[in-house]
Formats: structure tokens, C-alpha cells, sequence
């Protein structure tokens, strides 16, 4: 597990800044998934070079979390931003492109450390919440269903029961969709753990869960392929 702790660059400011939700509707965004494979022995260096560079990089839009992959990838770093608009993202690129303090002092150095980079485009689910308020600390599952038919109406109203269901003993902080950009039709579910011991206790508990197990079975018919991530969120992320 690598995490990199410098407090003294994480005023209260900057967390406001990054963690304020605000009144705005969350459901009318789009949300940027970026992952990054890193080389192995440059890990260590690149996320002690994002501790000052997403300072600069919140300045330009809304994070809402970072992490490291700890289980189900490895040497991956994990991010989501909030954007109003596509083209409020490609605006916010051009400004990142232009100024002279982030190529310079971070973008630049960090290149040499990544070897590939993907992202996906997002959109919240309707019945989704997008969770901000929770205990530091924890931990977070990254579940993405890939499903066999194109229109999430063929798969929509399963996954809402599966989430419900599960739900009811796993915090679900967000369930998003593709949409533009990224591997299409499908979902992505971010879950919460308060710490390592509690998600294979809350895994046990599932299993034992008879409607939760049973809305996961009829889900999977229409899924093509799941994968699973255990993330390790950074200390600038806003989701602890």
C-alpha cells in the first residue's frame, strides 16, 4: 500500500475548495474517470509529485476522489472530476495546456513516471446519490458491469434493485454509466468500507443476504463482464 502523507500542503482551504458540493444538480454533470498505470518503481515519486500539483490542479474544476488501486490493479492510480458539460472540460484542458505553472512544475515531470493513461466519460444514474460526507479512513470498491444490450433499459432497472439491495449493507457512494467516451455500456459503482477488516466482514454479511444475492443473479445475466477494484484514497482526496 503506498500512501503518501505531507499535511502541511493540505490547508482547510484547499480541502473546502475540493470537497464543497454546493447547491448545484449533480445530475446534470459529467464526470471524468481517469486511470493511470504507473511504472512500478515510479509510484512513490509520482504521487509525492500530485501532492502539490493537484494543489494547482483544483483550481480549475471539481475533484472528487483519488486513489490508489490496492486490490485488482496494481501500480494504478485512480481519479474522478466534476465538469458542467463537455465542453466546460475541454475548456478546462485549454486553460491546464496554457498555464505555465502546471506543465511546467508538475505535468512535465510526471510524463516519464506513467505508462499508459485511459479515461471514461460519465454520467450519474437518476436514482444515484453522490456521496461526500463520510468517515476518514476508509476504504472504496470500484465496480464496473459491462452488459450485453446497448440501452441501459434493458439492464437499468436491475441494477437499481441490485444497489438498493446491496446497499442496504455496503455504503454506495455513486453509480454511474458511460456515456461518450470509455468502455460503452457500462456502469460503474463506487462503494465505502470503513476499513479492511470491515469489507470482508460486509462481504460476509452479503453473501447472507438472500434478496441481495438474488438481485445480484438476475443482474448478472445481462452482464457481460465485472471487475473489481479495492482503492486506498490519497490525502488530498475529498472522499477519505
Amino acid at each position: 500500500m503506498v500512501l503518501v502523507v505531507f499535511p502541511s500542503v493540505l490547508s482547510s482551504g484547499y480541502q473546502r475548495n475540493l470537497s464543497n458540493n454546493g447547491a448545484d444538480d449533480k445530475h446534470s454533470k459529467i464526470y471524468e474517470l481517469r486511470q493511470y498505470n504507473i511504472y512500478p518503481q515510479h509510484l512513490k515519486p509520482f504521487l509525492e509529485l500530485s501532492v502539490q500539483g493537484l494543489v494547482m490542479r483544483a483550481k480549475f474544476s471539481k475533484m472528487i476522489g483519488y486513489w490508489s488501486a490496492e486490490l485488482g490493479g496494481l501500480n494504478q492510480v485512480i481519479h474522478i472530476w466534476e465538469y458542467d458539460s463537455i465542453a466546460h472540460r475541454a475548456s478546462v484542458r485549454q486553460s491546464l495546456a496554457s498555464d505555465p505553472e502546471w506543465t511546467e512544475s508538475y505535468f512535465s515531470k510526471i510524463l516519464p513516471h506513467m505508462n499508459t493513461q485511459e479515461n471514461s466519460v460519465l454520467r450519474l444514474l437518476p436514482w444515484s446519490p453522490l456521496e461526500s460526507d463520510l468517515p476518514a479512513g476508509g476504504l472504496y470498491e470500484l465496480q464496473t458491469f459491462r452488459y450485453k444490450e446497448p440501452n441501459s433499459s434493458e439492464w437499468g432497472n436491475d441494477l437499481e434493485n441490485y444497489a438498493t439491495a446491496r446497499g442496504r449493507t455496503i455504503k454506495l457512494v455513486a453509480a454511474f454509466k458511460t456515456t461518450i467516451a470509455g468502455h460503452k455500456n457500462s456502469s460503474i459503482q463506487l462503494w465505502h468500507y470503513p476499513d479492511l477488516k470491515m469489507l470482508e466482514v460486509k462481504q460476509s454479511q452479503l453473501e447472507e443476504d438472500k434478496t441481495a444475492m438474488e438481485a445480484y443473479a438476475r443482474l448478472l445475466k445481462k452482464v457481460s463482464d465485472e471487475q473489481v477494484k479495492i482503492l486506498v484514497p490519497q490525502p488530498w482526496s475529498p472522499l477519505k
